[in-house]
């Protein structure tokens, strides 16, 4: 099946709070869509940061995951497995405050042994639908660790290359950032921390 979350606001009762979402599908099916038409905040201050997000739509081909709108959490993870389409310029934050250490955002598999890093169509895939668009991924804080950023494979299958990409991990003891495929179709990059790993290749 699918999901979209068109509410004006996504946001938690109480905090620590993980929303998860899987149309992963099996026996050589296309996962299901996923649609993020509302901002994950604190519903301007309504309610509380989910502390984790997990959008996980994968199968022998993977579904779409749309965002529209920017995403917020508070210490925990932001996960996105699958084909990642950015529907506006789209920022990833996650931690609220600088008040405690960052989570991760990952696009890669996490369900691999530890340190091992993924290659090839096991990353998720991250496009635009327009031109000009930006993906900011912040993992930093001023009161704790950074978090990590594993990046996928940055291709157009939106239709568009996303124009700029911004990463931060900085933090007490900085995260680092995980190129796991080619990021030379970005037309602007800007990593913001003192951890980069990648194959070279990656670079060029």
């Amino acid at each position: 099946g699918s999901a979209f979350l068109t509410a004006s606001n996504i946001f938690a009762d109480v905090a620590g709070k993980t929303l998860s979402i899987d149309t992963n599908r099996v026996n050589n099916a296309t996962g299901g869509t996923i649609a993020i038409n509302a901002l994950v905040d604190d519903g301007a201050a309504a309610g509380l940061f989910l502390g984790a997000l997990k959008l996980r739509s994968q199968g022998a081909t993977d579904g779409t995951i749309s965002l529209s709108q920017n995403i917020s959490v508070d210490g925990g993870d932001v996960t996105l497995q699958g084909k990642v389409v950015l529907l506006n310029s789209i920022s990833i934050d996650t931690e609220q405050g600088n008040n405690g250490s960052a989570g991760s955002i990952i696009f890669a598999r996490t369900d691999l042994p530890e340190g091992f890093i993924t290659v090839g169509n096991v990353n998720s895939t991250i496009s635009s639908a327009a031109a000009g668009l930006t993906l900011t991924l912040d993992a930093s804080t001023t009161g704790g660790n950074g978090g990590e950023v594993a990046l996928g494979n940055f291709n157009s299958d939106g239709g568009n290359f996303i124009n700029k990409l911004d990463v931060n991990t900085d933090g007490t003891a900085n995260g680092q950032i995980i190129i796991n495929e080619n990021i030379a179709s970005i037309i602007s990059i800007l990593l913001n921390t003192s951890k980069i790993l990648y194959p070279s290749e990656f670079f060029h």
